[in-house]
């Protein structure tokens, strides 16, 4: 067995407590995801939503690829594989379709709280559905805030003067894309849980993300357009932070902490992703901290924490 096969099986394995160095790495890769949405921001200046996955993925498949390569995990393929794969492919195309698609008609800030809102959607439905995880009752308090949370950015968006109805429409499609987003993340995460049972992560993440690859290069194709003049800098960086440091960097080292630390260790500290997040579109892309942007961060951060730091009853 492979160490990548090793590292995600954790449940039933006792963990080291968090030392400075994995706390500091844990808080990097919080910070570094905290960049996906002005990142795909950037790149949606002068590509299509379809085409940027496209390349995104390409980038992250091929730093997977690699290091698959040099963890010697095998990439080959069984025939009882296929179908997880298939499926989870199809799931990614969806999932980030829509995140891609709703930040281009909404705006940096709304698309770093509402896709973080993934974390409620897999508790809530291992407590009420599955079964599989029963939360505490401060745990379902996390749930009602970012609930509250996502509400507020709904209810409170920003809506200048000029042509300001329509803007605001223009932004509650986007983020009503980007809700649902969220909702088939959290699926797919649980239904990974699944997957993993019959295929190793490094083989699942590189081969779900070719089929993804090549959904989004067939509505890419028919629906976009693109050409050399669209590699500006600021899209080009976009499109590179988004395929070598999100999909192939913050991967590749969240794997290497979870060969020592669970999974629920780490996401204590993913509470920070939504704010930072905000703060690089603020700072970045020079978007309006709107006092309710403010609260529904701290708001939906909250909840985060009482989701995960709050250990649920096995």
């Amino acid at each position: 067995m492979s160490s990548t096969q090793k590292t995600f099986e954790r449940d039933s394995i006792e963990h080291r407590s968090l030392g400075l160095k994995a706390v500091l790495w844990a808080i990097l890769l919080a910070i570094l995801w905290g960049g996906t949405s002005v990142s795909a921001k950037y790149s949606l200046e002068t590509m299509g939503p379809f085409t940027v996955s496209c390349l995104r993925f390409v980038l992250g498949s091929i730093f997977v690829g690699c290091w698959c390569a040099w963890d010697r995990e095998s990439l080959c393929v069984k025939k009882d594989q296929f179908v997880p794969i298939a499926i989870l492919g199809t799931m990614l195309f969806f999932q980030i379709g829509l995140f891609t698609v709703g930040l281009k008609y909404s705006q940096a800030t709304h698309g770093s709280l509402i896709i973080n809102t993934y974390i409620f959607w897999v508790a809530g439905t291992e407590h009420f559905v599955t079964k599989h995880a029963r939360l505490k009752p401060i745990q379902l308090l996390g749930l009602l805030l970012a609930f509250l949370g996502v509400f507020l950015i709904f209810s409170f968006s920003e809506k200048p003067a000029a042509d300001a109805e329509t803007h605001s429409l223009t932004i509650l499609f986007g983020d009503v894309l980007l809700l649902t987003s969220a909702m088939l993340l959290g699926i797919k995460v649980i239904y990974t849980k699944v997957a993993m049972k019959k295929v190793s992560p490094g083989n699942l993440i590189f081969w779900h993300n070719v089929v993804g690859v090549i959904f989004f290069a067939i509505v890419a194709c028919a629906t976009e357009t693109l050409d050399w003049d669209d590699f500006a800098w600021n899209p080009t960086l976009g499109l590179l932070y988004q395929g070598l440091v999100i999909a192939g960097f913050c991967f590749v080292m969240h794997a290497v902490l979870l060969k020592k630390h669970s999974a629920s260790q780490l996401s204590a500290f993913s509470f920070a992703t939504p704010i930072f997040g905000v703060v690089f579109a603020v700072v970045l892309l020079s978007e309006e901290a709107t006092l309710w942007i403010l609260i529904s961060g701290m708001t939906v951060a909250t909840g985060i924490v009482f989701v995960n730091f709050f250990g649920r009853n096995r």
